[in-house]
């Protein structure tokens, strides 16, 4: 993952509304008859979220995975506490602190193990993660946080959106949207008109945002 894919922007605009605590959410999460469909959505999506910056913090695939479920369990452990002082902060701002503590870990847990050479996520060969991983000291980790929940929001959108439209519709976004091909190369490629595609795009990118605006509701 690179950041934000530039078509994101159509989806998510500028709104700071989804910065704000859900505290129903906390209250729901905290409680031991949560429902297992707010839960699943939950921890899909704050998942995605722990997983993208710890990835993006340079941990391989196994350690970001264990990062991911230390997280959860910490967060878990600790909720009860912290609907106590909603005060303190936002929740995603309060799990970033537990997310950043269980990443430290793992980074400073690196020298005392024996070097290990995973090539990178999205690699096939060439350097590997070990010795390309950024200096945690000059990552903005704040401001990656926010850039990966956008993201986490988005993806999570779009894997429910591809499960509602046909998987020709889908095509159609995904070659025009989001590898954006020119829409003539893409009605050809597809063999349908011109108008199909245009109609595609703005139908799956209306249930992406409707979509993304109801996660931002209920699980933010």
């Amino acid at each position: 993952m690179r950041g934000l894919p530039p078509y994101t922007n159509q989806v998510m605009g500028n709104d700071n509304d989804s910065l704000a605590t859900n505290w129903s959410l906390v209250r729901k999460i905290a409680s031991p008859t949560c429902d297992e469909q707010t839960w699943t959505e939950f921890y899909g999506l704050y998942r995605r979220l722990v997983y993208g910056v710890a990835r993006r913090m340079g941990l391989t695939h196994d350690e970001a995975e264990d990062a991911v479920q230390d997280t959860m369990t910490s967060m878990l452990a600790k909720l009860p506490d912290f609907q106590a002082d909603p005060e303190g902060g936002s929740f995603r701002s309060w799990l970033l602190k537990i997310a950043r503590w269980r990443i430290g870990d793992v980074l400073r847990d690196r020298p005392a193990r024996k070097p290990e050479h995973h090539l990178g996520w999205d690699e096939t060969g060439g350097t590997s993660t070990e010795e390309r991983r950024p200096d945690p000291a000059t990552v903005d980790v704040d401001a990656l946080w926010e850039e990966q929940w956008k993201k986490s929001l988005y993806d999570e959108a779009m894997a429910r959106v591809r499960q509602m439209v046909s998987p020709a519709q889908f095509q159609i976004f995904d070659f025009y949207v989001v590898r954006e091909m020119p829409v003539l190369r893409v009605a050809k490629s597809l063999g349908v008109n011109i108008g199909s595609v245009y109609l595609a795009r703005h139908r799956i990118l209306q249930l992406i945002r409707a979509e993304v605006k109801r996660l931002q509701h209920k699980l933010s």
